[in-house]
């Protein structure tokens, strides 16, 4: 695995088996709602009893719950991506299962195909997405196909995050 992959023990919460995301997670049901009223969810997403989240077989969830308590998979599942598919997909060779430095804010950065529609920045690249979801711009945006619309602007989102932590302190 890549060096990117490497926290410190502690940074991910202890977590069982149960565990989906952390407990302290909120999920953005606006994201969601958005993201349904729009068409850009796949209709298969949507059947009873589908899930955002993969269901991993009772070793491989061990194995990855080893990697998360590791330190290796950042802070672990969260509401807004799926990051046992994640997990899955980077253990099965699949070349979708990249992470990198985000040039934004220069947090460590987990490909898009796992992102539910939770999560601010859904597109079109997302396993859960249909054709309608949005697309990546060269100048980090999300532009919706349909309208044309910037839906997500991830310069100016940034920001907004940066400027909310400098209020705070």
């Amino acid at each position: 695995m890549s060096d990117l992959f490497n926290f410190k023990p502690g940074d991910a919460r202890p977590m069982t088996s149960q565990d989906q995301f952390p407990v302290d997670a909120v999920p953005d049901q606006a994201f969601l709602e958005r993201a349904i009223k729009m068409g850009w969810l796949n209709p298969e997403s949507l059947e009873p009893g589908k899930s955002f989240y993969t269901k991993l077989s009772s070793e491989e969830e061990r194995a990855f719950l080893a990697d998360v308590a590791a330190g290796k998979l950042g802070p672990g599942p969260t509401k807004d991506y799926d990051m046992r598919g994640f997990w899955q997909g980077l253990h099965s060779g699949d070349p979708r299962a990249q992470t990198g430095i985000n040039s934004n804010d220069q947090q460590l950065h987990f490909s898009d195909p796992w992102k539910t529609p939770y999560h601010e920045s859904f597109s079109g690249e997302s396993i859960y997405a249909s054709p309608r979801a949005p697309q990546w711009n060269p100048q980090d945006q999300l532009i919706d196909p349909t309208t044309k619309r910037v839906v997500f602007d991830e310069k100016k989102a940034v920001k907004q995050r940066k400027n909310r932590r400098e209020d705070d302190e």
